[in-house]
Order: structure tokens, then sequence, then C-alpha cells
């Protein structure tokens, strides 16, 4: 008897509320078909050169540098490579040449390949320290300095997003090398035992395939290079910051490229890039920008 009462008492409730229960039902159903549930709508982006540095007395100045625009928040879109294509920059007198301190950091979403160029700059020629280069091979991370190098016991996972960088000098020995993934470091002696030689005649580069080529495909985001050896605070720093993170030494930046839809410079020194395949320039739509990078990416 009670068993009858329960089965009548669902079977009221079914027809009392089963209208209501179909039509939200049915709403979240189109809301999911148009999308609103995806991170596209959900996280906040920033929107192409929304945040850049702002230098009064002109470029290489580092006098009264101030932020403009709303910075440390998602970007709109990260640069997709498939090919092995240049992203290059001409020479600059910004670069820190010689065996003058240097910072690189950068966002990577590894897919896999033999190796990959990640960021830099140097000269491509057969001498000891002419590069400085955040590689990938296989996963693992080292740093190539054209048999000046440095190799960690670090990698980056495939299809995540990871936070790179390399300093140099570490702890002001021009021989030695820091490089980070994510919250891990190591530091170690240049293959070579000199100290870099890099040459004024220098490019600085978003990503390379040049000197050998490159077997990739990645996503790369907000490179950010500084004429200046940051430490490991202001390095977690950057980590934590995330992947639009603006930069956070703007007195010795010299270049910083969110590669949020496009190749501009907003370190303010107006180094923008210019793409290269095949020592080739071509138009900037050839290239691939994505607003799904958000896929493999965590919050530190």
């Amino acid at each position: 008897m009670e068993g009858t009462s329960a089965a009548q008492a669902a079977m009221e409730y079914l027809m009392t509320y089963g209208w209501a229960i179909l039509i939200i039902a049915v709403v979240i159903g189109a809301l999911a078909y148009l999308g609103v549930f995806n991170l596209d709508f959900i996280v906040p982006k920033t929107q192409p050169g929304y945040c850049q540095i702002f230098r009064p007395n002109g470029p290489g100045t580092a006098a009264n540098l101030a932020l403009q625009g709303l910075c440390n928040t998602y970007p709109e879109y990260t640069l997709s490579i498939k090919t092995d294509a240049d992203y290059i920059l001409g020479n600059d007198r910004y670069l820190p040449t010689g065996s003058s301190p240097r910072t690189i950091t950068e966002w990577v979403y590894y897919q896999g390949g033999s190796f990959a160029m990640l960021g830099g700059y140097g000269s491509c020629i057969s001498v000891k320290g002419s590069l400085s280069f955040i590689m990938v091979s296989s996963g693992s991370l080292w740093f190539w300095g054209w048999g000046d190098d440095f190799y960690p016991s670090l990698s980056v996972p495939e299809n995540e997003w990871a936070f790179v960088a390399a300093t140099y000098p570490a702890n002001g020995n021009p021989l030695y090398v820091t490089m980070y993934a994510n919250e891990k470091s190591q530091t170690g002696e240049l293959t070579s035992g000199v100290p870099l030689s890099t040459p004024v005649n220098s490019r600085m580069f978003i990503d390379w395939g040049g000197c050998g080529g490159g077997q990739y495909q990645m996503q790369v985001a907000n490179e950010q290079i500084y004429n200046a050896s940051l430490d490991s605070a202001s390095i977690n720093a950057l980590y934590l910051e995330g992947i639009g993170g603006a930069p956070i030494d703007m007195q010795n930046l010299v270049a910083w490229w969110p590669l949020n839809g496009n190749l501009n410079d907003y370190s303010g020194n107006g180094q923008n890039a210019q793409l290269i395949i095949d020592n080739q320039p071509v138009v900037p739509n050839s290239l691939f920008w994505t607003s799904s990078w958000y896929d493999g990416y965590t919050q530190p």
C-alpha cells in the first residue's frame, strides 16, 4: 500500500513539474549549443594591444615608464605554429650582446616533434656563444648557444601550456645559465666553459626554424626579453602571473611580444616582427591565431 502511494506521489510530481523540468532541459541544451558554457564566453579576454608599455622619452629609454591598458589577464589569441617557419626581427641596438646579462621568458604549448626553437636571439653562424635560445628537444628543455650550451634535466609536457625561461649569467657567473620550466629550475655551466659571445649584428626571434630547421607543432604566447639576469623570485612572479602576465621589470625590458593576435612588440621599443619562410617575407595573414588556446592551460 505504501509502495502504491509512493508511486502515485511520484507520478503526480512528474505531471505537475514535468513540463517545467523539460523546458529547463531544453534551455540548457540550447545554451550549450550556442557555446555559452564555452570558456570563450566565461574567461575574460584581453584585446590585442590593450596592454602595452609607454616610454615617454622614446624607444630605448627607461625613465618614467608606465603600463597602459588592462594587464595581467587572459589573451584573446595565441600563435599556433604548424610549419618550419621563422618569425624574425632585424638587427637591434637594444639587445644585450657579448657576455652581458639577459633573460628570455615565454609560454609554450608543445605538441611534439624532434626539436623546436622556442625563442631568443643571436646570429646563425657556427661560433660558440653566438646564440641565446630556449629549445625543446623531444620534450627536454635546453639552452642553445651554438656549442656554448646547457642541458638541464628539465622538460615540458606535451599538449599542456608551460612557462619556460632562461637567465644568463646565473648568480653573476658568466659561465653559468639558469633554466626554468614552470616552478622548477636548474643552474649549470655552459658546455664550452667560456662566456657567451653574442655578436652585435644579432637578430631577435619569436620562434625560429632556421639553422638546420625544426620539426614541431606548438603554440606560443607572451615572449619577453630583458637586458638583465632576473632573479628566481622575479621569474617565479612572471610564472604566477600566468599566460597573459605583463613584464615584471620594465626598466630592463628589451622586447615584449604578447602574440595576442599579432607580431607587434608592446615594450615601447617598436620592434614589431615579420614572418619569414624560406628567407622570404610572408604577409601576416599567413599566420594562424587560435582562440581555443585555453585547452590544456591551468592557471598557476
